[in-house]
């Protein structure tokens, strides 16, 4: 049993890599506090297409929150 308890926790270090540097390097945060965001701006929607901020928001004030529901990297790190 302490065998098996072992190998897993050699397993799940294993599989427990930190990102690569490169990728890091580029992620940061820039407040800009009490500006509008421009609704030309483009992002990706949830089927993959470039979609405007203004194909979805007219002239109402919004609250825009970006999430990811599905990390597959800076989730641990940002969370």
């Amino acid at each position: 049993m302490a065998l098996l308890v072992l190998l897993l926790t050699i397993a799940a270090a294993a599989n427990a890599q930190d990102p690569p540097m490169g990728v890091l390097s580029d992620v940061g945060i820039d407040q800009r506090l009490n500006e509008a965001v421009p609704l030309d701006l483009a992002f990706r929607d949830e089927m993959g297409r470039a979609v405007r901020l203004a194909d979805y928001f007219g002239e109402k004030p919004v609250i825009l929150s970006l999430n990811y529901y599905d990390c597959p990297m800076l989730c641990t790190l940002i969370l």
